[in-house]
């Protein structure tokens, strides 16, 4: 009887547990097939979406970048002693985002194994927008170097203008003991002056009122000379005060010069035109982030 009791037990166990092991292989089999059929879907359409936003915020960023710098570049104060850095550190901000924009590239986006719905976006609206997008913003920033590179050459010639302070340089406390010095310096100035206006081109209006300045505070500047050398100080003191308040226009009109290669019609269209792209790419970000709102788990 004993034994007979064993036996059927063992009988029953092995039949629970071939009934727990048909339980842990469906659920094993449901589980596998709701992760191929759903889940993965889902999480390859979230990666999916997550690059092609990453793409466009990438070319969005550089983009806007470039605008706001190179508008920037366009409003300094060219009396501000700090002037030469901000156009510098502003213009290299504007060549840093015009070889950025040149790296970008057009995504491979692989819409295997994901919601219908992702594979439709990226297959029939990023693939063909985005593309474009990047074609328009390398054409666009390319067109602008070509400003750029008129603004950078006017800055070979003009950059001095600009780092030269006469309230420093014609500056003293003795002016009977630092006349010979303060002579020097003025006529080194209005010497470094003439340089720059032989390297203007006076048959442009533009150029011809910048060079009609300089000269008249090369003329400033050898008056200044002249006086100290005969020691009439009081006559130095008051051209040199005329000298700095005339040298802020000459600064003024050398920036005028320069950027309106950034200010001229064509860059307007270049800035309009990059305002419509910005715009775009903000329409591509708004519809990514809506198709990755509607994917519910």
């Amino acid at each position: 009887m004993y034994i007979k009791a064993l036996k059927y037990l063992k009988k029953e166990s092995r039949f629970i547990f071939a009934i727990l092991l048909k339980i842990v292989a469906f659920f094993i089999f449901i589980t596998g097939l709701y992760y191929l059929v759903y889940l993965l879907p889902l999480i390859n359409s979230a990666k999916v979406l997550s690059s092609a936003k990453n793409a466009a915020q990438e070319a969005y960023f550089i983009l806007s970048a470039n605008r706001v710098s190179f508008t920037q570049l366009a409003k300094l104060d060219p009396v501000s002693p700090l002037y030469t850095d901000q156009k510098d550190s502003a213009f290299a901000r504007v060549v840093e985002t015009q070889e950025k924009s040149a790296s970008l590239k057009e995504v491979k986006i692989n819409t295997f194994l994901t919601r219908r719905n992702t594979k439709s976006f990226i297959n029939n609206e990023f693939i063909k927008t985005y593309p474009e997008l990047i074609k328009s913003t390398k054409a666009i920033l390319e067109k602008q170097k070509q400003n750029l590179d008129e603004y950078k050459s006017l800055d070979g010639i003009l950059g001095n203008i600009y780092l030269y302070n006469p309230e420093t340089d014609l500056k003293s406390d003795d002016f009977s003991a630092d006349r010979e010095k303060l002579a020097e310096r003025a006529a080194a100035a209005a010497e470094g002056l003439g340089k720059i206006s032989d390297n203007l081109d006076s048959s442009q209006l533009a150029t011809s009122k910048l060079i009609g300045k300089i000269n008249y505070s090369i003329t400033l500047l050898n008056a200044i000379s002249v006086s100290l050398n005969k020691n009439q100080i009081d006559s130095a003191q008051k051209q040199i005060s005329a000298f700095i308040k005339d040298y802020s226009e000459v600064k003024k009109e050398a920036a005028y010069l320069q950027t309106s290669t950034l200010t001229s019609n064509e860059s307007v269209k270049i800035l309009l035109t990059q305002t419509q792209l910005l715009q775009k790419y903000e329409e591509l970000i708004a519809k990514i982030e809506e198709e990755q709102r509607n994917l519910k788990i």
